[in-house]
Parts: structure tokens; sequence; C-alpha cells
């Protein structure tokens, strides 16, 4: 299990640091009754927001003293608040490899002659787990994990390095998450084969007799509504050879 709270918030804090570090301006808020205060929110304490008056107070106020227009901005603000302030969320991320099927196939010789159960066959499901848990004080009902799972297939009788092919998956999992809650998804998964071709025959154009498939990397972004919070990727190097755009789900 790879731990990666600290990573994923050395990933977002440039994101974040303009937007969430930045003072907010004065506003007018409004509660149902329609009365108004004009402040400006700098912190959370708990599931409270601490405003800040023009006159330099501050005091700490729940979210269902506002309207519900303005609960819901100042909702948003705390979560991206609290990301940036590595206080949202806690990322863990598991790779997974589960076998679905292991039998064996005849292998037809170039002489036309046949050679029953040379071919032995390993069909396996690659994907990752990836659990979220809620360390706020607020309800996390819109929270989006969109992926990119890259994996590798030797093609059999693979003669090179380069002789294989590279798969990437594209999806996304939806998260609500009440607080302290924690919950654990799993991504879409790929389709992978491992092969072992036995009793003294080889391909017919040289190559090697085993094949491998493997996970090679996951690179996902942790989304609130329209707010990037988290940005993560195994490893580490992955975003810099990959395109996250390209692809679709």
């Amino acid at each position: 299990m790879i731990k990666c709270r600290i990573i994923c918030y050395l990933f977002c804090c440039l994101l974040l640091s303009t937007a969430s570090h930045a003072e907010e301006p004065f506003r007018e808020f409004s509660n149902p009754e329609g009365a108004t205060i004009k402040a400006r929110p700098i912190g959370i304490y708990g599931d409270k927001v601490r405003l800040e008056f023009a006159d330099q107070r501050e005091m700490n106020v729940a979210l269902d003293f506002f309207s519900k227009k303005d609960a819901a901005f100042l909702k948003q603000w705390a979560i991206v608040f609290l990301s940036s302030q590595e206080r949202l969320l806690e990322v863990d991320v598991q790779r997974k490899k589960v076998v679905t099927a292991d039998y064996k196939r005849d292998v037809k010789l170039t002489d036309g002659s046949v050679v029953e159960d040379a071919l032995e066959i390993r069909e396996i499901d690659g994907f990752y787990e990836i659990t979220l848990e809620n360390r706020s004080d607020f309800d996390l009902s819109s929270i989006v994990v969109e992926y990119r799972v890259f994996s590798e297939q030797d093609h059999r009788g693979k003669v090179d390095r380069d002789d294989v092919n590279y798969i990437r998956a594209v999806g996304s999992l939806s998260y609500k998450l009440a607080p302290d809650a924690v919950l654990t998804q799993s991504t879409k998964p790929v389709k992978l084969e491992e092969t072992e071709l036995g009793k003294g025959i080889t391909w017919s154009g040289g190559g090697e007799l085993s094949t491998d498939a493997k996970l090679i990397g996951i690179w996902f972004r942790i989304y609130s509504d329209d707010s990037m919070l988290l940005e993560f990727a195994q490893p580490s190097t992955l975003p810099k050879r990959e395109q996250w755009a390209a692809g679709k789900k």
C-alpha cells in the first residue's frame, strides 16, 4: 500500500497556491431571511468557516447561517482550502493483479502436426484500488477521481524489449464521504495475459518462450466540482512521458 498523502500534497501545492493562498476579496453574504454581511473567508475551524469583517473582526460561523447559494460557495472554498493545507483527504493506492483463468492450448507446428497442451495461458485482471479518507468535518458529496492506468503486454514470441503492446485505460470514480468516512474503489480492470510455451517447441520466428504483462503506472486527479484538489502519479515521472488528455474513456 502506498501512503501518498504527503506526495499528493507536494504535487498539488503548486497548483493550488495561487487559488487557495491568495486573500479572498470582501463580498456580501446573506442569510435565509435576506440579511447581509460583508466579509471574507480566511480559515476553517471544525465545520465552521472563519470570517474576517471589514473592521478586522473575526468570527467562526456555521454554514447553516447562510443562504443556500452562499453556503455552497463557502463549503467549496473550505474544501479547496483544507486540501491546500493537507487537512482534507488521506489517499492510499494499491496495485492489484488477479488471475481470472489458467489453462492450456494445443499448438500447431509449421509441419502441420499438433502438440497438445503446449501453450499455458494465464488471463489476468490488472487494476488499482484507490482509498480516500475524509479527514474534515464536512460532507464530501461530489468528489471525483479521474484516472489513467498504464500497462504493457508482451507479444507472443517477443524478440526484443520493444516488442510489447502498451495499454492506456481511462476512467473515473465518484466518492461520497461523510466526515471521517473511508471508501475504497477499484479502477476498471485491464485485461492482461501471460503465456509459457513448453514441451520443447519454439516460435517459428524465434523469440522468448514466455510472455509477461504488468501494470506500469497510474496517474489520477481528484476534483470537487470544477476544482482540482490533488494530483498523484506512480511512478512520479509518469507525467513527463505521458499526456493527460490522450485517450478516451
